[in-house]
């Protein structure tokens, strides 16, 4: 009798599911779970695509400069290429008993292959300028993608100024009440800091972009090998000179890489920290989406930010990465030494952890909903508009600001006790005084008025709509910049797998 066949299992829902009315967001759950049910790949499974390239560039040089013959250049990329597709079809295992993916590579082909082509394959190279090449070659690659979903949530930063250029709210010093802006204002406040950051990957590039290949095991080699060749087959501007440089110095852009990172976490767990204030009671200023929250497994009621906490945590990480990697090779004598290891395992463990930050939080900005009539209502608390007061006070008046600053602190101190509003208590304070005109009811109609105020705020850079809408503009520049830059190199890279392809034919 046969069995009958069962219908295929739904996905489960986390416990929380049914409190949140929208969709939950698999990857919002990923993204705050981080490894707790997620397995991790082995560091040189990252490597192979790498590796490989190396493995095609370096042997291809080889045959072009006659140490190897073509017809052994023709059985390498055979083998190359069976691994290639193996991998694409997650049948390639890498073997511990071979200690690397270089290792394991070169056994592959040799079984492929035979021993007399792959045996070639390491000729006037050592495993040390190898994974340093692998290794520039990820790099480039993290970067360039991180650099564009960065420059993509910078850039929704930037729309959302755009949009909010005028919505007013309550701006925060020390998780205090403290001035009337706008949330424009505050959009592009993060849209500037990322935007910074995206540059700094970039300008980092040229120098990234450059073969170690060929350095050996740090001292060079006595074939005649061709350098440069084999670097503009790997996409990469030209070669590091010194070739002990490039083996001593293995793990400096990891360390480069990951303290520009760590800025941008930093800045991440800012832009998370506000999130988090601003849609929490007292404050209640937004309402962040249902995918983008999580809930409790016992109190059926909660809306979590539990993404904006998991970004706070990776910031953390992102700092501890950056200094371990400067720390690693602290003191270490010239040349290879086995700790520069550990330097790939650290930047890849930092790539792992951010490299869905910045779409998460992309994605938590397109969800947010603001409450504007919140906003309003507490723009209207706290002696918010003071500053403004003391400044106009001073303008008009014709005082120093510091006396100016003075008189409106006992005003707002009388306003306390008197419960009467600060403009009241600033005439009373401004009547005991000889000679000083006390506030006219146009004036106190203005000095009332958070739009006006804001509006009069209108030196560069700061929160009036038409300053807004000046730093949106130069904003919009600075992305299209970024963004055209990042073509640029990924060009290079692109430009290298063409000129590879055309070599692979014309040696082998």
């Amino acid at each position: 009798m046969s069995k009958k066949k069962s219908a295929p299992r739904k996905q489960a829902d986390p416990v929380w599911a049914k409190r949140i009315a929208g969709r939950v967001d698999p990857a919002n759950v990923a993204y705050c779970a981080g490894w707790d049910v997620r397995d991790r790949r082995a560091a040189d499974l990252e490597l192979l695509p790498y590796d490989l390239w190396t493995n095609r560039a370096h042997s291809t040089m080889l045959a072009r400069a006659g140490v190897i013959p073509k017809a052994a250049l023709r059985k390498i990329l055979r083998g190359l290429d069976r691994i290639e597709a193996r991998a694409a079809q997650g049948k390639f295992r890498l073997d511990p008993k071979l200690e690397d993916v270089h290792v394991n590579v070169e056994a592959f082909v040799e079984r492929e292959a035979g021993a007399d082509a792959a045996g070639l394959m390491h000729t006037g190279r050592s495993r040390n300028d190898q994974v340093a090449t692998d290794m520039r070659l990820l790099l480039r690659d993290r970067l360039l993608e991180f650099a564009a979903a960065a420059t993509d949530l910078a850039e929704r930063l930037r729309r959302l100024g755009a949009r909010h250029a005028t919505t007013l709210m309550p701006g925060l010093t020390h998780h205090q009440p403290a001035a009337w802006t706008t949330f424009g204002h505050w959009a592009l406040s993060h849209a500037f800091a990322f935007a910074r950051d995206v540059a700094a990957l970039l300008d980092l590039y040229p120098s990234l972009n450059v073969s170690p290949l060929g350095a050996a095991a740090a001292f060079g080699t006595s074939w005649p090998i061709d350098r440069e060749f084999a670097a503009r087959l790997l996409g990469f501007d030209g070669v590091q000179m010194n070739t002990l440089d490039c083996v001593t110095n293995r793990s400096e852009f990891e360390t480069r890489v990951a303290g520009i990172l760590a800025v941008w976490a930093q800045h991440a767990a800012t832009l998370a920290q506000d999130l988090i204030l601003f849609s929490s009671p007292p404050w209640s200023l937004l309402r962040i989406g249902d995918a983008y929250v999580t809930g409790s497994s016992i109190m059926p009621q909660k809306r979590n930010p539990d993404f904006a906490e998991a970004t706070k945590a990776k910031a953390a990480l992102a700092g501890a990465v950056s200094g371990a990697l400067l720390d690693l090779t602290r003191g270490d004598p010239s040349g290879y030494n086995r700790e520069q290891q550990w330097s790939k395992y650290l930047i890849l463990d930092l790539f792992q952890e951010i490299a869905a930050a910045p779409g998460i939080l992309q994605g938590a900005l397109q969800s947010l909903q603001l409450d504007k009539s919140r906003m309003r209502e507490l723009m209207r608390n706290d002696y918010l508009e003071a500053a403004d007061v003391a400044d106009c006070l001073a303008q008009t008046r014709r005082l120093p600001f510091r006396t100016a600053y003075r008189w409106v602190g006992e005003a707002v101190r009388r306003s306390e006790e008197t419960r009467t509003s600060l403009l009241e208590a600033l005439n009373v304070a401004l009547a005991e005084r000889h000679g000083v005109r006390p506030l006219d009811a146009r004036e106190k109609a203005d000095l009332g008025a958070p739009r006006a105020l804001v509006a009069r705020r209108s030196s560069r850079g700061g929160p009036s709509p038409e300053s807004v809408r000046e730093q949106c503009a130069t904003l919009r520049l600075e992305i299209a910049g970024l963004r055209r830059r990042r073509r640029e190199f990924g060009a290079r890279r692109a430009q290298g797998l063409k000129r590879l392809a055309a070599a692979m034919r014309r040696y082998s």
